[in-house]
């Protein structure tokens, strides 16, 4: 037997988005690491369009702002301050065209609920420079226990209410991933009239009556030598 610490040595400890799951399809991203770049297509690479656009970008700009990560370039270099899973996040934000500014601009944060281990999520509360009756509140979190906390899902511009039989494909799509070694999260947000909540008091009372937006899937890519390590452990 030989026992080997995993991230950062067999894996290169940079955790990349693979693919974004929400009610029209799935999208794949190419790439690895933390530099914006790489291919997002549909699942038989062809342009993502319409609805599942609006869908994508609807939820990579919620796990865009619902993240406390920061991707800085240095020359030819990228690198994070911050948590890998989050970081994985903000770059697929990235390369879905989606921009830090002007997301900045639009949804500024007034609010948060930290992530916790009892709940396994973490909230943001946001003003929106484009509708400004409303709060937004955005939730990332374990797949299981985000959607229990839905009432609608996103489809094209839209909310429809989520009933029984969709709620176990959207788990069956989560242990699919799963089960292709993929680590997955759950996007979700709400809307709220201001004046509704009370910013200094938030807590996890907000984290309800949410639509769910898509299932994201990553892993933390292999180094190129673990393999060829790994053969030659075998053949020794």
């Amino acid at each position: 037997v030989i026992a080997s610490d995993k991230t950062g040595t067999l894996t290169r400890n940079e955790m990349t988005v693979r693919t974004v799951v929400t009610a029209s399809g799935r999208v794949r991203f190419g790439g690895t690491g933390y530099a914006p770049v790489g291919e997002v297509e549909t699942e038989e690479g062809g342009p993502v369009e319409g609805a599942l656009r609006t869908e994508l970008h609807r939820a990579l700009a919620v796990a865009d702002r619902a993240n406390n990560a920061v991707l800085q370039q240095h020359g030819d270099r990228w690198t994070v301050q911050g948590d890998p899973t989050e970081a994985a996040l903000v770059v697929a934000a990235r390369k879905a065209g989606l921009e830090a500014e002007r997301l900045g601009n639009r949804f500024e944060r007034v609010g948060e609920v930290p992530f916790s281990s009892e709940r396994k999520l973490m909230s943001t509360i946001h003003t929106d420079a484009e509708r400004q009756e409303r709060l937004l509140v955005f939730v990332k979190g374990a797949p299981d226990v985000l959607l229990a906390r839905c009432l609608e899902e996103l489809i094209g511009e839209n909310a429809r209410r989520l009933t029984g039989e969709r709620r176990r494909e959207i788990l069956a799509i989560n242990e699919d991933l799963a089960g292709r070694a993929l680590r997955t999260l759950a996007i979700a947000y709400r809307s709220v009239p201001v004046g509704a909540l009370e910013i200094e008091d938030v807590d996890e009372r907000v984290e309800r009556e949410l639509v769910f937006a898509g299932l994201i899937g990553m892993l933390d890519p292999p180094r190129d030598e673990a393999k060829d390590a790994v053969q030659r452990a075998k053949s020794a």
